[in-house]
């Protein structure tokens, strides 16, 4: 009887943790669009760190890249970026950090280049970088200006150019696959909220966590009005 019992709650607690599905959040941005520099410093900065202690239950993956255009030519790929050739470079130090250093110390880095970019502490153009890299930072500034380094971006791009529905502006989230404009509003005001209103298995962190209300939105954090006729909620794509 003892051991039915036993292996009744293994099969229940397999078919509990089977049954739990990982939530996956996706990250579309530049290194210096003003919008994704606000949700890096505020939201993603509150609990980014929380959720990477909990990989099975959250992965959060980001694409350092947004709405930078690019043309293949005999000599290879060719990227035109949408704030200059600073954040052409400052995509490629994030996109080889992100594949060379473990996680949590490749979106330190990613949040220490928003904070001098904000705070315009920077002196050089490779200044943010090897402040905010430490001992690592010749290692990652030899991918930058390497083949390595535009390998790593030509694979953000078709992973972004990839997007469907296309993203229309950058900071543009994803949940599970899918775009939602509900779920990116709710990211946006709290990565927080929405991962610990989203998970199947509850984490320590979640547990006593007020969630924020939504009555605190304001539309200024978010909407940017760039054209008279319409706004945005950030660095839209520009056609012409």
């Amino acid at each position: 009887e003892y051991m039915g019992q036993y292996q009744f709650f293994c099969l229940l607690f397999l078919a509990v943790a089977i049954s739990a599905k990982q939530l996956r959040i996706d990250f579309y941005y530049e290194s210096l669009c003003p919008f994704c520099n606000k949700f890096i410093l505020n939201s993603f900065n509150d609990f980014y760190d929380v959720i990477l202690k909990y990989p099975e239950v959250v992965n959060l993956e980001i694409y350092p890249y947004g709405n930078t255009k690019e043309v293949q030519t005999e000599q290879g790929y060719k990227y035109s970026c949408q704030h200059g050739d600073k954040e052409c470079l400052y995509d490629t130090y994030q996109a080889c950090a992100l594949r060379k250093l473990p996680k949590k110390e490749a979106f330190d880095f990613v949040v220490c280049c928003e904070e001098a970019f904000a705070s315009e502490s920077s002196n050089g153009v490779d200044s943010p970088a090897a402040q905010c890299l430490g001992d690592r930072y010749e290692e990652i500034r030899e991918c930058t200006y390497s083949q390595e380094g535009a390998n790593y971006i030509h694979e953000l791009a078709v992973a972004t150019n990839s997007l469907n529905p296309p993203h229309q502006y950058v900071p543009w989230l994803v949940v599970n696959g899918e775009y939602n404009k509900d779920n990116e509003m709710q990211i946006r005001f709290s990565l927080q909220n929405f991962v610990c209103s989203n998970i199947d298995t509850q984490i320590p962190e979640c547990d006593e966590f007020a969630l924020k209300k939504m009555t605190e939105f304001n539309p200024k954090d978010f909407f940017v009005t760039r054209r008279q006729q319409q706004s945005f909620l950030g660095d839209l794509i520009i056609t012409e």
